[in-house]
């Protein structure tokens, strides 16, 4: 059963489904690296969490065109706004599903997920029930925001002594791969507006909203000093069947 937490995530995505691709230029660019990562299979059977309007969909199907596909996300507008901008084949079946709490009724070559494994609640848990969907020899690949994320926004709102309503969460196992991806915004507050726009603003559990005056006061600090440049550090896992205890172990 979901949590009311992970029902308010479906439900902001829900309301921006129609608007997201506006809003989701870096995702898109990450899914086509993230494509790029992946192995050579001929035929693999593939799941993909939180599909979005399809940006990494496509580019899956392209990449293994003789694969079977279980394309899925939390939100249900999400879902159908990737079904129709992508024609139907007999090789993908679609579905609503929380990929924390997925169907185990099949089980997968690879399991890949574009910028949606921060909307887990439980990350080690939501790892481990995904591990034991992969076949022998299986993957995940996944891409999430680095903890270092958006370093202007956070020393604004650190300049003042005010809490971030961002996911906290901190290990990423199998992590091969990070980098920067520099964005201007114009102002701070487009950014932020940008990711409630797209349906990025569900906070995290327990986080008190900032009063409007502390908002716009972090973000003039942060326009005066960035300018509306905004930085996204990007993670890219690639993760196997190891103990659990391998997993998120800190170097």
């Amino acid at each position: 059963m979901r949590s009311e937490w992970k029902k308010e995530v479906a439900r902001k995505f829900d309301r921006c489904a129609g608007e997201y691709d506006r809003h989701s230029a870096v995702q898109e660019e990450i899914a086509q690296k993230l494509a790029a990562d992946l192995p050579d299979i001929e035929t693999p059977a593939v799941l993909e969490i939180g599909c979005g309007t399809g940006a990494l969909t496509r580019r899956l199907l392209e990449r293994y065109p003789g694969g079977q596909f279980h394309i899925t996300d939390i939100s249900v507008h999400m879902v159908e706004r990737a079904r129709t901008r992508i024609a139907e084949q007999e090789n993908v079946r679609w579905g609503v599903m929380d990929g924390e709490n997925p169907a185990k009724n099949q089980r997968y070559d690879l399991i890949v997920s574009n910028m949606a494994f921060q909307w887990f609640q439980d990350p080690h848990g939501g790892f481990e029930t995904l591990l034991s969907l992969l076949k022998p020899g299986g993957a995940i690949f996944y891409t999430v925001p680095a903890p270092e994320s958006f370093p202007e926004w956070h020393k604004g709102l650190e300049t003042f002594s005010l809490d971030s309503g961002l996911a906290d969460f901190k290990s990423w196992p199998g992590v091969f791969r990070d980098e920067n991806i520099v964005r201007s915004y114009g102002t701070t507050f487009e950014f932020l507006r940008s990711l409630k726009k797209g349906g990025m603003n569900t906070t995290r559990i327990g986080y008190k909203m900032l009063k409007r005056k502390d908002l716009l006061k972090a973000c003039r600090y942060a326009d005066e000093n960035f300018h509306g440049q905004i930085t996204w550090r990007i993670l890219y896992g690639r993760v196997q069947g190891l103990p659990h205890s391998q997993l998120f172990s800190t170097p």
